[in-house]
């Protein structure tokens, strides 16, 4: 196990690409062992001797470790990183950048997360995932005139509405 110091000095230059490479070069080897590909998460380690920088680049990057061919996982869950950008102290007060950050990261292709709330990312997911879906009716600017029941037409065309949209069961 590598201290966090030890972590520090091995990503003077491209900490996204360092630990891609290093997952990839395991996860190759686990391959070349016998393990299948697509009984592999790998996981770069938000945390973990990293800083708020390298945490923040490798979340805008996931798709480096994405395209290892292995599924992602990402534990993204009460970070300090969080709390550093919000000024939070308390973990358990990090609830709302936590769901943030794994929302960001399923659209980025994480395929599992390491939770400590799970109804409430649970939530969030079933959420984001109706939002998401392709229920939503879009207008270019100024195509729909609300004034004269345009929109109510529409959306009982759909039979679209917040209420039943709300009404969804939990998946």
């Amino acid at each position: 196990m590598r201290t966090a110091v030890e972590f520090r000095q091995r990503f003077e230059r491209d900490v996204v690409v360092d630990v891609a490479a290093f997952l990839g070069e395991r996860a190759a080897a686990a391959v070349e062992g016998g393990v299948g590909p697509d009984a592999i998460l790998i996981d770069p380690g938000i945390g973990f001797g990293k800083n708020l920088d390298h945490n923040l680049d490798i979340l805008a990057r996931l798709d480096l470790y994405r395209d290892i061919g292995c599924a992602l996982m990402l534990g993204v869950s009460r970070k300090s990183f969080i709390g550093k950008i919000t000024g939070e102290k308390d973990p358990k007060g990090c609830v709302p950048g936590s769901l943030a950050s794994a929302l960001a990261g399923v659209r980025q292709g994480a395929r599992l997360l390491r939770v400590h709330d799970v109804a409430e990312t649970r939530q969030a997911l079933n959420v984001w995932d109706l939002m998401n879906s392709n229920r939503a009716v879009c207008f270019p600017p100024g195509k729909l005139d609300t004034t004269k029941g345009q929109f109510w037409d529409l959306i009982k065309h759909h039979d679209i509405s917040m209420s039943k949209m709300c009404q969804q069961p939990m998946k």
